[in-house]
């Protein structure tokens, strides 16, 4: 069935819309017309580029002879809502409507701007002098709308929060921010427009009554002192808790002192008042006479290093204490056992452990209070000494060997069986490893043992002895030949009469040299075992005459060798494999022996996570803010988070502790002032200010009643080059499924108000990245989808100084999804998208494209050797960041078992893969943020999977993607 479109009535449309042709400039340019299939009619035509107009009325006149013809069967960019651009088309299925000539008939095309709905209103009176309870007053000025919704941004009011009135009024019961939103609707065009503006609701400052007691738990007639700190106050009345002093007992000055002459608990009370708001505060605190207080001890502890020599340092906690003295169990040091300081250290220089005992006394009160606890201080770490024996030596072959390692302070291990014609079972790392030998003689087993933080590593030798069997050997091969033996010097004499008797022939053995089978073999010397490193070969091979390299070095072009003793450079760290073959040119045989060398950039490299303290799910967001340290955000199992500092070497230098969200961090003019948004603990979006000290800033709250996405698509920041911060976060069933909203603030996280909503288009929209672009603005990638039953596409997003925001869309047959955006070197941006298999529904793939500065997309699509369960998307998107060379994207990938981590270098151009790595870890590893750090490394956060187990990790790689 053809789809079919009402056509518009000029006058009718133009009256609904408030449109007049003669006052109207009609866009509709490069009109033509032809005809296909001997049915349809194809008009096409382009819409003229204007400011100010994203939506147009598209209007269709057909006459004939001067006659209307109504073209009822038309369909295609017609009507409303249609967007600026070229080659837009309109089809006609022109005998349903026209049985004449079509030839004859004459068509006009009129594209005029529509008014789109404009949201603004103004708040035109606020009642008690803005102090709560307020009346407020609200006048809507919007234009071309005729339906709104209001959002009072006051939840805790009901039903009273939301409004459909055009000019309502609300009384905010309580102080505060409030964001409020009006939704300015026009029903015709189905668009709409939303405005906010934030109001203050004053209260009156809170009254707090405090105070201190000097000179508690005295003997009888003892003069007490009482030091008021109150908060907000300026009337007092004290009540001392004494009636029996009479009028002595109360007293309305701010400190005042109170002598009591008999033993007892007095509970004194302090009542404060602020005159001006009428508010009031109590407090009772009790004063002790004629008895003094035990003394409860405690302190912690911090060690300077694990290790002897170790200083501790002593924090006392004790309480109602005045004197001190410390015991740290360590009587070799002499006098320095003891102390009598408040917050003493002491430095242990001998492993051990050792009871720390505290006393402390309470004024005159002659009982101590007492607590201890021990302290381990560990031996520095012994270098690695290796050792193995062997069972079932000296046996017959071929025969396996089992090796049993001995070594001690090791924890890595690497045999060389002494059998190179077991080509790469010649080698192994495990523990206690197992080797089988195929032919008898005498092999030199060599273990080299190491551990992590010596460079000095360790080796043992053993000999195992293969015996042979007890049978003779047999003989050479033999040929026989026939040879006739010359005649005597003296013949016989031969009778006439006799026949000359023949000699017989003799057969004589002559033996064939036997050509041995080649044996490949060879040594190699590194002059370093970190890159650049030149390895030296010595060809040790037998009964070869030619010889075929291969230095495992596939991203080399001298990968290859024929030398005999050739030599090769590496520049990449990694595991590489050698392979020798040996020919013989004369029996055409082969043989092949394999070595594997592991080299390692002299470079610092790290994977943190049991380090986090905290049951730590996720580390989130990265950010630097010195050229050795970096700050990362890590969300706790529960409610809250951390933000802590990181080195290059992987320490962790500071940790805050929040009760809140966040999720994502940016610098801001400096590298020591930055900012973060999260979800406070009632769920609200909040952004928050916070220095390189970790010293946090006042939140603000955006008093928004939505609901937010907080998976992978959580909310984000960036910092612009006007100095304002964008703030994204996706709202979750809200006007639809998901949508987007976009708030900007200024550099203390005050929200600057937007006379538009930004993406005013009906659908599901979400958006999965931000970034700041040259002109002062945004632009942002994500998705869009137009229901349920159609495909996500590609959406890209620029957002102006003034907060409006153009949508483009890039379309597919299949869902799409643009995962990460950065700006390209060709004038446009890049963007990391997830786009689903056509072969596997179930299956996402992973590729790199580049997106013209309009919007518009351009011929590049590099697809990345990356794939990624339909359910894990948007969970953890892959992550994309520009380089000095071009750009660098990491990502989940699933292997067909797991989840690994994958880099993935390309070019400027953006067409050419350089080169990918994998870092596999134990389990499933799913990335959140990337940065590249200023000594060339890679900075890599995200979560690990192990079972049912999840934590965060921080990981840092080399230049080159590579863990040391």
């Amino acid at each position: 069935m053809r789809t079919q479109i009402k056509y518009f009535i000029i006058c009718l449309f133009l009256s609904m819309t408030g449109i007049y042709a003669s006052s109207q400039e009609n866009f509709a340019v490069n009109i033509s017309k032809s005809v296909s299939e001997g049915e349809k009619l194809i008009i096409t035509y382009d819409i003229a580029e204007t400011s100010g107009a994203n939506s147009f009325s598209v209007i269709m006149l057909v006459t004939s002879d001067g006659k209307q013809i109504k073209a009822s069967a038309a369909y295609g960019d017609i009507g409303s809502n249609v967007s600026p651009g070229k080659e837009k088309a309109i089809v006609w299925y022109f005998k349903d409507d026209f049985d004449g000539d079509v030839s004859s008939i004459k068509v006009d095309v009129f594209a005029y701007k529509e008014n789109e709905p404009q949201a603004i209103f103004q708040i035109v009176a606020t009642g008690n002098n803005g102090y709560a309870p307020s009346e407020v007053v609200f006048l809507n000025k919007s234009t071309f709308a005729n339906e709104y919704r209001w959002d009072f941004g006051d939840p805790s009011s009901g039903a009273g929060n939301i409004s459909y009135e055009k000019d309502p009024k609300h009384t905010y019961q309580k102080g505060g921010i409030y964001s409020i939103s009006l939704v300015a609707r026009n029903t015709q065009l189905n668009m709409e427009n939303t405005y906010y503006q934030s109001i203050e609701i004053k209260t009156h400052d809170q009254v707090a009554a405090d105070f201190t007691i000097e000179g508690n738990n005295q003997k009888p007639k003892s003069k007490v002192n009482f030091i008021n700190k109150s908060v907000n106050a300026d009337n007092y009345r004290w009540n001392f808790g004494d009636p029996g002093s009479g009028k002595k007992n109360s007293s309305a000055k701010e400190h005042d002192t109170h002598k009591y002459k008999s033993e007892g608990i007095y509970k004194v009370e302090l009542i404060v008042r602020n005159n001006f708001s009428g508010l009031s505060d109590t407090v009772v605190k009790e004063v002790t006479v004629g008895q003094v207080a035990t003394a409860k001890a405690a302190f912690i502890y911090t060690r300077s290093a694990e290790t002897a020599p170790s200083t501790v340092v002593f924090k006392n906690t004790s309480e109602n204490a005045d004197r001190y003295e410390w015991d740290f169990g360590d009587p070799d040091s002499g006098n320095k056992n003891k102390s009598e300081d408040a917050d003493p250290a002491h430095v242990y220089s001998k492993p051990g452990k050792y009871k720390v005992e505290l006393s402390a006394w309470s004024g005159s009160n002659k009982k101590a209070g007492k607590y201890s606890e021990t302290i381990t201080i560990a031996e520095l770490p012994k270098p690695p000494e290796a050792g193995f024996s062997t069972q079932n030596n000296n046996v017959l072959g071929p025969a396996t060997i089992i090796f049993k390692n001995k070594s001690v302070n090791a924890e890595e291990y690497l045999w060389d069986f002494g059998d190179p014609e077991s080509g790469e079972e010649n080698a192994s790392s495990r523990e206690n490893p197992t080797h089988t030998y195929r032919k008898e003689g005498r092999y030199t087993v060599t273990l080299t043992a190491s551990s992590p933080g010596f460079s000095v590593k360790s080796s043992a030798t053993d000999v195992v002895v293969i015996l042979g069997s007890s049978k003779p050997t047999e003989s050479p091969v033999e040929k026989t030949a026939e040879v006739t033996p010359e005649k005597p010097v003296e013949q016989p004499v031969v009778k006439p009469s006799e026949t000359p008797v023949k000699e017989p022939a003799v057969t004589v053995p002559v033996k064939e040299p036997v050509i041995l089978p080649p044996v490949a073999g060879f040594e190699l010397v590194l002059n370093s075992d970190f890159v650049p490193a030149r390895a030296e070969f010595k060809n040790l091979s037998a009964n070869a005459d030619s010889y075929k390299w291969n230095f495992g070095d596939f991203d080399s072009d001298r990968n290859e060798s024929v030398e005999n003793a050739p030599s090769h450079s590496y520049t990449v760290p990694g595991n590489y494999i050698i392979t020798l073959e040996a020919i013989n040119s004369k029996t055409g045989k082969v043989h092949k022996v394999s070595k594997e060398i592991s080299l390692k950039s002299n470079f610092s490299t790290f994977l943190r996570s049991d380090e986090f303290k905290g049951d730590y799910t996720s580390a989130n967001s990265l950010v630097q803010i010195s050229d050795n340290e970096y700050i990362v955000l890590l969300k706790s199992k529960g409610k809250g988070s951390s933000v802590i500092k990181v080195d290059n070497q992987g320490k962790i230098t500071d940790q805050k502790k929040l009760d809140y969200d966040v999720y994502n961090i940016v610098n801001l003019e400096s590298k020591n002032d930055l900012m973060m948004t999260g979800l406070d603990e009632s769920g609200k979006l909040m952004v928050q200010s916070i220095n390189s000290g970790l010293r946090t800033g006042t939140s603000v709250v955006f008093q928004l009643e939505k609901n937010y996405s907080a998976g992978s698509a959580f909310p984000k920041l960036a910092f612009s080059k006007a100095n304002e911060v964008g703030v994204i976060a996706n709202t979750l069933n809200d006007r639809y499924p998901i949508d987007i909203l976009f708030q900007k603030t200024d550099k203390s996280g005050r929200i600057i108000t937007l006379a538009d909503r930004t993406f005013k288009y009906v659908g599901t929209k979400l958006a999965t990245d931000i970034l700041p672009t040259m002109d002062g603005g945004f632009a942002l990638t994500g998705y869009w989808q137009e229901n349920e039953k159609s495909p996500k596409m590609i959406l890209f997003g620029k957002i102006d100084r003034k907060g409006h925001g153009e949508m483009h869309l890039i379309r597919s047959q299949q869902n799409v999804i643009g995962c990460d955006i950065e700006e390209s070197y060709q004038g446009g941006y890049a963007v990391l998208r997830a786009k689903e298999s056509e072969e596997n529904s179930e299956i996402f793939e992973v590729s790199f494209i580049l997106i013209a500065a309009n919007g518009g997309p351009t011929d590049c699509a590099n697809m990345l050797p990356c794939s990624i369960k339909k359910d894990d998307v948007l969970k953890n998107r892959p992550v994309l960041i520009k380089t000095a060379d071009g750009y660098l994207a990491a990502s989940h990938r699933f292997n067909g078992l797991d989840y690994d981590i994958a880099l993935f270098w390309i070019d400027r151009t953006g067409e050419v893969l350089i080169r990918y790595v994998d870092i596999t870890l134990p389990g499933d590893q799913f990335v959140n943020d990337l940065l590249q750090t200023t000594d060339g490394g890679f900075l890599i956060s995200g979560e690990q999977r192990v079972r049912n187990d999840q934590k965060a990790f921080v990981i840092k790689t080399d230049p080159f993607g590579k863990l040391n």
